[in-house]
């Protein structure tokens, strides 16, 4: 590990990323930099193809001859230390007999030669073990590097990587989304901290403590968190969510005022709507049920993704860094919901714009006119308890 290692870790700053689209490069290279972005379900093959596409000609002979000779070489090799393993059972076998069955009798050249291969692999079988665990376990290495694809991957990237300057800066976008056991960390993070010395990692604010923690186990002494303030440069941040993020996401657009299609004013959110779908609306059994709660994604939309924005308490709305899903589906599934627990969801809302999308959703398909007269009662009393008048202009 290099020592003089200075890693960053960086909040608020998802949106400095390069990549645009999962089907672009991981990395990019600027003059003093690389760009290096990670989306879900990325592969470590994909990562070494983008960065030798990134060197192009410039790659080194010794990278060449990693990424095609030797893998041929270690084949050949492999197949010629397997005859040379059948060739010395059968001397094996023919000395054995000759030794019981033909004694006494006089040596040979050839016999001579066969005794040779019988006592090289006596000692072969008698001293592999101690050679194995001998000091620094050079040999054994060496070995599983010629068997082991992830050990070789490890190499090739090594090899593309030393074609840039040490002192770049190196810039790490969403790393947070994998752990430490995943490739990502054990492959490719221990492969920059040996080679680089300037690091930043851009990640969720509520993911320092994890990735401060990986980082101290992968060996850095010298890591800084610098807490930014929240940036309002729009960017696509959609291609970094996790399948589990993207849940919430979908989540979030069904519980606005997206749903009354007025497109030429602001969007507004019912966190609180957003809280009572996600507990009751997502399945538990889900494969992709959310391990961290609700705050820590409404925390991330508004710090991390510059999804959400605020004016008062009560009146949170859609940035323009957010790109609006077609959920016609999800939509009708979630108005079905809500029309079936409606006096729940009167009973339980305080805030009117809950209110006003509640309304929205069921208007059609509640066909007794007292309940829909219920929440427009509900609705009234809401923004004149919350003082919310001007959420009357907006509808």
């Amino acid at each position: 590990m290099n020592k003089n290692i200075n890693c960053f870790i960086c909040t608020s700053k998802l949106s400095n990323k390069k990549r645009e689209k999962k089907e672009e490069s991981s990395i990019f290279k600027e003059k003093n930099a690389l760009n290096i972005t990670y989306c879900e379900n990325d592969s470590i093959e994909k990562f070494e193809e983008d960065v030798s596409s990134l060197i192009g000609k410039n790659k080194t002979l010794l990278y060449f001859l990693n990424k095609k000779f030797i893998p041929l070489t270690i084949s050949i090799t492999s197949v010629i230390f397997i005859m040379i393993a059948f060739l010395t059972i059968s001397i094996y076998e023919d000395f054995l007999k000759k030794m019981i069955l033909e004694t006494p009798s006089s040596f040979e050249l050839k016999d001579y030669i066969s005794l040779g291969f019988v006592i090289f692999l006596f000692l072969s079988l008698l001293f592999m073990p101690k050679i194995l665990d001998a000091e620094g376990n050079e040999l054994k290495n060496l070995i599983n590097s010629w068997f082991n694809k992830e050990i070789r991957k490890a190499k090739r990237l090594k090899l593309a990587y030393s074609n840039f300057d040490k002192k770049m800066g190196i810039h790490l976008y969403n790393f947070d989304l994998e752990d430490e056991k995943h490739w990502l960390w054990s492959i490719f993070t221990t492969m920059i901290l040996s080679r680089f010395t300037n690091i930043y990692f851009y990640i969720r604010g509520d993911k320092v403590e994890s990735v401060k923690k990986t980082l101290e186990n992968l060996g850095a002494l010298n890591i800084k968190v610098i807490k930014n303030n929240k940036l309002q440069k729009s960017s696509n941040i959609d291609i970094l969510l996790s399948k589990k993020e993207q849940i919430f996401y979908s989540l979030l657009q069904l519980c606005s005022t997206i749903v009354t299609q007025s497109k030429d004013k602001k969007i507004f959110i019912s966190l609180e709507l957003f809280e009572y779908c996600g507990k009751n609306f997502i399945k538990s059994d889900d494969e992709n049920h959310l391990s961290f709660g609700f705050q820590s994604f409404i925390n991330r939309s508004f710090e991390d993704f510059n999804f959400l924005s605020q004016e008062k308490s009560l009146q949170i709305f859609f940035t323009n860094n957010v790109n609006f899903k077609t959920l016609k589906s999800q939509k009708k599934e979630l108005a079905q919901y809500l029309r079936n627990h409606l006096e729940d969801c009167i009973s339980k809302f305080e805030n009117p714009i809950s209110l006003l999308i509640l309304y929205y959703y069921v208007k059609e398909l509640v066909l007794d006119e007292k309940r829909v007269i219920k929440i427009l009662e509900k609705l009234i009393s809401s923004i004149k308890e919350k003082q919310q008048y001007e959420l009357l202009l907006h509808r």
